[in-house]
């Protein structure tokens, strides 16, 4: 199945191959990483997309957009953030190894990614980088053949796509157009489980009037930690586990969630008393 869809794909590409607007759209399975994965996780591997086949080459400039959302469990269908690597071959490693993309190409982005769950180990990979709504343009590096994609997460177990939406649009585009809104940044959160404290991390591509909180699984708000203008840049925000009132809460699974402009990113927090 997934060998007839990328043939659909190249023929559909060849006819414009390196022109800008030659456009495809790949549906992506919530459950599908690259990254390592926890023993007790139900992951799947996460396809190589041949680059080539798709007409697309080093040196040329590519519009990666995230299209529709999952659901990762306590958000809802929601989340639409995605991670994605180049490499320079197809090879992806078994789910246990620290580094399952051996052959990461560096596209000049960089993303952090959590511990995974329910065992917290390190997740982190070099070059691989976030892409969030509405789309980000990288230039395809020197050296990659393909390009990994999946969803933002660091436990898949529990990820289902409701109305199988969940894709990622990719569009050749010309050197003039290559500016593109990175949109709502990705969050990230370290340590994370944590105790008694973790920060919080985004960074806005321009100045923006923010709110980040706490809110319970119930959705209910128990800290405002930003509400007003913060500076275009790279922002660490520290949450102690306590509410509004200084109290500490209770341990469980909270959402930190981050709205600019009338839209919002969540992540999920894991506080071990």
């Amino acid at each position: 199945m997934i060998m007839h869809r990328f043939a659909a794909i190249a023929l559909f590409l060849s006819l414009a191959a390196g022109s800008a607007g030659a456009q495809v759209t790949i549906h992506l399975d919530s459950r599908q990483a690259f990254l390592h994965v926890d023993s007790a996780d139900e992951a799947q591997p996460a396809p190589a997309i041949d680059l080539a086949a798709l007409g697309l080459t080093p040196g040329q400039s590519l519009l990666l957009e995230p299209l529709g959302d999952f659901d990762n469990g306590p958000g809802g269908d929601q989340y639409s953030n995605l991670i994605v690597v180049f490499s320079g071959s197809s090879t992806l490693l078994s789910p246990s190894a620290p580094n399952r993309v051996p052959d990461a190409v560096d596209a000049g982005f960089y993303a952090v990614t959590g511990p995974t769950e329910p065992r917290y180990e390190a997740t982190d990979i070099p070059y691989d980088f976030y892409v969030v709504k509405p789309g980000r343009t990288v230039v395809i590096p020197s050296g990659a053949t393909h390009l990994f994609v999946a969803p933002a997460e660091v436990y898949y177990i529990d990820n289902t796509d409701p109305d199988a939406d969940f894709a990622v649009r990719l569009t050749a585009v010309a050197a003039a157009d290559t500016p593109v809104a990175v949109g709502l940044p990705a969050l990230s959160a370290y340590p994370n489980p944590f105790n008694p404290r973790t920060t919080i991390a985004f960074e806005l591509g321009d100045r923006a009037s923010a709110l980040l909180c706490i809110h319970d699984l119930r959705g209910r708000r128990v800290r405002t930690l930003v509400s007003g203008e913060l500076a275009a840049g790279r922002h660490a925000i520290s949450w102690d586990g306590c509410d509004d009132a200084g109290r500490g809460l209770a341990s469980g699974s909270y959402l930190a969630r981050l709205e600019l402009s009338g839209r919002h990113e969540v992540t999920r927090l894991s506080l071990v008393r």
